[in-house]
């Protein structure tokens, strides 16, 4: 329900100044650090398909969130195998 929330909040169109994207980020990466994989696997691909979006804006603050997030979700990945 959480996750869900704050993928909600990357996809907020009202959002010019990136604001509610930013802190969902930050957020998400947050909770991930703190999740186990099998606990995240059913949405590993949505989250993904999330963040993909923001490595394309030039936002000083997106990318490296986006770079952090897709981290945590591969070493979460490489952590369970």
């Amino acid at each position: 329900m959480v996750l869900s929330a704050m993928m909600a909040g990357m996809d907020d169109k009202d959002d010019v100044d990136d604001l509610i994207t930013l802190e969902a980020m930050s957020s998400l990466s947050k909770i991930l650090s703190q999740v186990a994989e099998k606990d995240i696997h059913a949405i590993l691909i949505n989250i993904t398909l999330r963040i993909r979006p923001c490595f394309e804006k030039v936002s000083v603050q997106l990318v490296p969130n986006s770079v952090l997030i897709s981290l945590i979700l591969i070493s979460l990945y490489f952590n369970s195998v």
